[in-house]
């Protein structure tokens, strides 16, 4: 399975934010915009959207994960 691309998002679908470090803290978001590079995420809490590379995003809501 490759990289999840900008492509794969869409604008309003929540996201959750997967940090490359296995102890990192997943962040639940929505998707507000989409460039060639990144995909803009306000992540629960904040009040301004962050740019975020694709393939550290997964669909859905997976903070409860492991």
């Amino acid at each position: 399975m490759s990289s999840p691309s900008v492509k794969d998002f869409v604008v309003g679908e929540f996201v959750t934010y997967i940090p490359s470090y296995s102890t990192g803290h997943r962040e639940r978001g929505i998707v507000t915009s989409i460039n060639n590079t990144y995909v803009f995420v306000r992540y629960d809490g904040d009040t301004h959207s962050k740019a975020t590379y694709p393939y550290s995003l997964k669909k859905g809501d997976h903070t409860h994960e492991k």
